[in-house]
């Protein structure tokens, strides 16, 4: 048996009458893949390179993509909605031990929806593009709702895919500055409001009323109008999620338990970061008992921006009391 990389050939045992002895011994012979042909785009780096070599199991051969393109071992290129190029210009092919050449191709270079602006960590992720940009084709980037430029230039510029699959002019994007945090009321503790300056887009500040007095928080819910004013019991705004890798928002508090994971590109482009609202259910309770139906367990959840439809299925993780006995009317 021949090890990988060879092939068996048969000997015979006895010629006619003649005393049986092995007519030939066994041979093992390297497998061939033959002679090379640069794919298209493509140039050899090799210098003992030439058209007629031979090529056999293991031998390998460094390829140059020419400019403008990049390796792939797809023939059709990056696969649509792929999130990153490689962008690599060079890359071996290896004589493969079934006697064939590994696939190997240079496709034009693209720019991808993944790329970080500015280079610091609250500006990764916050532009968005549509589709994969041939190149020195152009795209309009802007930062992303809740975001402003910090270098001093516009909030949307026409940038180019360069060659590296990388944009460039982009703009330098920051969560926006709020205002500082004020409410006219007697009724709070002096230091209960915590970080009510410097605040940026996503954060959030916390009250606590005089002993002997409670919230009254009660207040319309975006896509909830029907249910009236409802008792807010927290509600918290977040930024777009990452293109490039999975994003999970939580609560926090006693609902720190209601959290909602957003996979890697699912998240529409143009389209404001998420927010989360719980609010007491006692509305949609009575609006339930009116009719007759069902009882709601635990508090409502709401989610926004009203309307958003995801790329891919998102994954939502709500508390739920499994001791109780809702009567099978949940």
């Amino acid at each position: 048996e021949c090890g990988a990389g060879g092939n068996a050939f048969e000997a015979t045992c006895g010629l006619g009458e003649s005393e049986c002895a092995w007519a030939a011994q066994c041979e093992c012979r390297p497998v061939f893949c033959g002679v090379f042909t640069p794919p298209n785009g493509s140039v050899v780096d090799d210098l003992d390179f030439f058209p007629t070599k031979v090529y056999r199991a293991d031998d390998w051969i460094t390829l140059v993509c020419e400019a403008g393109f990049m390796v792939s071992r797809d023939p059709l290129g990056l696969p649509p909605g792929a999130q990153q190029a490689s962008c690599l210009t060079t890359g071996d092919v290896r004589c493969l031990r079934d006697g064939t050449f590994e696939p190997f191709f240079c496709v034009p270079q693209v720019c991808t929806h993944s790329f970080s602006l500015g280079g610091s960590p609250e500006s990764i992720d916050t532009a968005n593009t549509a589709g994969q940009v041939p190149l020195g084709a152009s795209v309009q980037l802007a930062c992303a709702a809740g975001y402003d430029v910090t270098d001093g230039g516009t909030a949307s510029v026409a940038s180019v895919c360069r060659p590296g699959c990388a944009y460039s002019p982009v703009p330098t994007c920051a969560p926006k500055a709020c205002s500082g945090f004020s409410i006219a009321s007697d009724f709070l503790k002096p230091t209960s409001v915590v970080g009510a300056s410097g605040l940026s887009f996503g954060d959030s500040v916390q009250m606590e009323c005089l002993d002997g007095y409670l919230f009254d928080d009660s207040t319309i819910v975006t896509g909830l109008e029907f249910l009236g004013a409802v008792t807010v019991l927290q509600v918290a705004s977040f930024p777009a999620p990452s293109a490039s890798q999975d994003t999970t928002y939580s609560l926090s508090g006693q609902y720190a338990a209601v959290s909602i994971t957003i996979p890697a590109g699912a998240w529409p482009a143009n389209t404001p970061g998420p927010t989360l609202t719980v609010f007491d259910q006692s509305a949609l309770t009575a609006r339930r008992r009116q009719s007759g139906t069902s009882i709601v367990a635990g508090a409502g959840v709401n989610f926004e921006p009203e309307g958003v439809q995801f790329n891919s299925p998102v994954s939502i993780t709500l508390p739920f009391d499994t001791t109780a006995d809702y009567g099978d009317r949940v």
